[in-house]
Parts: structure tokens; C-alpha cells; sequence
């Protein structure tokens, strides 16, 4: 299958393209848009190629939808973030036909006897829009850094009855989103009802999620019977299969037995502090060739899905803003000289996970590493210029300080900043 097919956030954001004004071909389809006359889509390997009608009343519905406006762009921009996620999408994946009934139910009505006539596909690409950066107030980041939009969603076709080749009316529903959570939730959903063939294209690594005792028990009771299936979609559109363990508490000998039999590509730990993770991550450590630990501490069921979903984003390193951290800078100026500073195994951080920006207290990072939080120390007492912290459910609690020379400081921290909600915080 061509990689069009896959259903990866990170392939798409690293294949962002640049919004600019599509050239008009010689011959131009009747939809516009600068797609050419001959416009089709491949959706994947083995699979017909999708047409767009050309005939005037196959496209009164889509043509309605294309005239809609997208977010901040200008009528300009949005023809050509439709010309890019219809001609050139980062991706084109074969769907689950829906029946004449769903369709009816989202308004797009077509004849009962349509069905073996359907054929839907899951489109998606993620934009980079300069001009955009220059109208954006407040926009906050690298000054040389676009504003980055995402189109994400599906385009339904019906056939002609004797020439499956030719469509006669087309409906499209594309999300236009300013995130990677967004981008996230949106491939999940198209992925929950893709063909079994693009469900299972590309190549993936491996993670496992713990969930602790009482975590477990609370999931188990049926208080969401699907969650594991949705966190497997989650992993799956960040290109990881997804094994789930339970009760590190209870049942530890059989936790270290897997993870050091089987040691994933990442390991996510959703459970509280105590001897028994601490046991499992330092087996994890010694165990994976090329460690990677998130920490997400005692989660509530109902924000798991979330937590997990930013986990595997910054493992995977997406900023919030749909761009590679790497090739940004990632901190606010002030935190950019921070990161000067060198403390030998501890700042900067070698294996970066999520980053978030807090107005009182400056950058803070998570290692991937050991799963704890580091951030400078701006107030320097006792010589200390870096603070540790674990995070427990949305909450980073102060663990350690560290002096220049990498030695632990026995100091207590006051209560200012002992304990600092990610809720206060911003993604970078």
C-alpha cells in the first residue's frame, strides 16, 4: 500500500504542505478548485480509483460544502486547502461504505437501492499557512514558525449504475482543525471505520499501557466497557500497536515478567507513585534497548483517553501546534537561554516528552527517560538549578532539586510551587 494509506499523525505532520494558490490547468473540473478534468484519487493499492462527478447536479451538494469558510483563511486560502486535501491529501484511505440510511441522517440523501453503489474514503492533510501567521494575533512560538491548520474527514461518492468508474453526486465531511489533538480524534474516528486493509497498513511499534489497581478495577466494573478499543485506535493513528497490563500492585511479579520478556517501544504508566512502579519502570530501563517511559500517575478513568492521547503525541514528537519539535524552537525566549545550562544527566533533558509552558515558573519537560518533569530553578536557593517533579493525575508534584554539578539537594520545598496543575499550563 502507498504510504498515502496510512493513518499516522506523524507522517502527516512531517508531509505538511504549504498553502498556496493552485495553478488553474488547461482543463479544469467543473468543481473547480484547480483540480484538473482528469481529477481522481487512488485510495490504496488494489482499489478502484474515486472520481468526483463532472455533471452540474452531481455537485450541488459538494459545491455547497466547498464555499463554506475555513476557520481564518481567506476565500483564496480555503480553495487551496480544498485543492490540497482533494488532489494531493497526505491521506487516502478506503472506508467502510456507509448505508443510505447513515447518509440521510447527516442530510445527503441518495436512492434506498444506492448501497453497493458507495464508496467513501478518508482524507486528511495538515497545512502550513505563512500568510495566515502574519493575521494571527498572539500567535506565540518561533518567529520563522507558519501557523499550521489540519483538514481531516471523508468524501462519499455514488456511482453511475452501469459505469462504476463514473460518479454522479459526491458529500464531504472535513474538519478543519489548529491542533494535534484535534488531528488525533478526527483519524481515530475515520479509523474506527476503515477497510480492514487500511487499518492494517504501515508499520508500527509497540506500546503498553499499565493501569493501576484501583484504575483498573474502576474500568473493569464496566464503567467504560469500549475504552480499551478506543485506546487502541488512539495508539494505532501514532503508529503504535497497543498491549494493555492491569494491577501493577497485585499482580508485579507478572508485570516484570512481560516487561522484561517483551519490552515495548514505549511503556505508559497510569498509576500513583509507589515501590512497586518505581520496580517496573528501573526493570523497564534496564529491559528496552532504547527506553521510553510516560508517567500519567493516578488518572481518572474519564481523562485517561486524553492523557493517553498527549502521551503518545510528545513520544512521538508533535508539538500541540501540528509541527516536529525539533524543528522549532520550543520554548519561550526567556526559557530558549535556559537551556544553555548543562547539568550532567539531568538539564536539558537528552529524551524530550511533552512541554508545557507555565507563567510563573517558565518551561517545563517531561523525560521520556525516567518519566519525571524537570524544569530550571529560577529562584536558586541553595544552589539548586533544576527542580524534579512526578506527576500525579493532572498535577506535577516537586520531587527533587538538583545542585550544577548534578548532586541531589536534601532542601523542602516551600509550598509555592511544590504542587503546579498542567490545567495552568500551555503546550509548546
Amino acid at each position: 500500500m502507498n504510504s498515502s494509506g496510512v493513518f499516522d499523525v506523524r507522517r502527516l505532520v512531517e508531509q505538511a504542505q504549504s498553502l498556496t494558490t493552485p495553478e488553474v490547468p488547461r482543463k479544469q473540473h467543473p468543481l473547480g478548485l484547480g483540480l484538473r478534468a482528469t481529477h481522481s484519487l487512488s485510495p490504496s493499492e488494489g482499489e478502484p480509483k474515486l472520481r468526483i462527478p463532472k455533471r452540474a447536479d452531481g455537485l450541488q451538494t459538494l459545491q455547497t460544502i466547498v464555499a463554506r469558510d475555513i476557520l481564518d483563511l481567506t476565500p483564496q486560502e480555503a480553495i487551496a486547502a480544498w485543492h490540497i486535501i482533494l488532489d494531493k491529501p497526505g491521506l487516502c484511505a478506503p472506508l467502510r461504505a456507509p448505508a443510505a440510511s447513515e447518509l440521510l441522517k447527516v442530510g445527503f440523501s441518495v436512492p434506498a437501492d444506492a448501497g453497493p453503489r458507495i464508496r467513501a474514503v478518508a482524507l486528511a492533510a495538515v497545512l502550513r499557512c505563512s500568510e495566515l501567521r502574519a493575521r494571527s494575533a498572539g500567535h506565540k512560538g518561533d518567529g520563522d514558525a507558519d501557523v499550521r491548520i489540519a483538514g481531516v474527514g471523508k468524501l462519499v461518492v455514488v456511482t453511475d449504475q452501469k459505469n462504476p468508474a463514473v460518479s454522479v453526486d459526491a458529500w464531504a465531511d472535513v474538519r478543519w482543525v489548529w491542533s494535534a489533538r484535534a488531528l488525533s480524534r478526527g483519524l481515530e474516528s475515520l479509523y474506527r471505520v476503515a477497510t480492514p486493509s487500511a487499518r492494517q497498513a504501515g508499520s508500527r511499534r509497540t506500546a503498553m499501557l499499565l493501569l493501576g489497581d484501583e484504575l483498573a478495577d474502576v474500568i473493569d466494573s464496566g464503567a467504560d466497557s469500549d475504552i480499551e478499543q478506543v485506546l487502541s485506535h488512539v495508539a494505532a493513528v501514532h503508529g503504535y500497536d497497543l498491549r494493555v497490563l492491569r494491577r501493577p500492585r497485585r499482580y508485579t511479579g507478572n508485570v516484570l515478567d512481560v516487561i522484561r520478556s517483551t519490552p515495548p517501544s514505549l511503556l505508559v504508566i497510569a498509576a500513583s507513585p509507589e515501590s512497586s512502579i518505581d520496580t517496573i519502570s528501573a526493570a523497564y530501563r534496564d529491559a528496552a534497548t532504547t527506553p521510553c517511559v510516560s508517567h500519567l500517575g493516578d488518572c481518572d478513568f474519564r481523562e485517561l483517553v486524553d492523557d493517553f492521547r498527549e502521551a503518545l503525541g510528545a513520544a512521538a514528537g508533535i508539538s500541540p501546534a501540528l509541527e516536529l519539535r525539533w524543528r522549532r524552537e520550543l520554548a519561550e525566549a526567556e526559557d530558549v537561554a535556559d537551556t544553555e545550562l548543562t547539568v550532567a544527566g539531568v538539564w536539558p533533558v537528552k529524551h524530550p516528552g511533552q512541554r508545557q509552558i507555565h507563567d510563573g515558573f517558565g518551561l517545563f519537560v517531561e523525560n521520556l527517560e525516567d518519566g519525571y518533569w524537570y524544569t530550571r530553578d529560577r529562584a536558586g536557593h541553595a544552589d539548586s538549578v533544576v527542580k524534579r517533579y512526578r506527576r500525579i493525575s493532572r498535577q506535577l508534584e516537586h520531587d527533587a532539586d538538583f545542585a550544577l554539578d548534578g548532586r541531589t539537594i536534601p532542601k523542602h520545598k516551600g509550598y509555592v510551587g511544590a504542587v503546579v496543575s498542567l490545567d495552568e499550563m500551555r503546550g509548546v
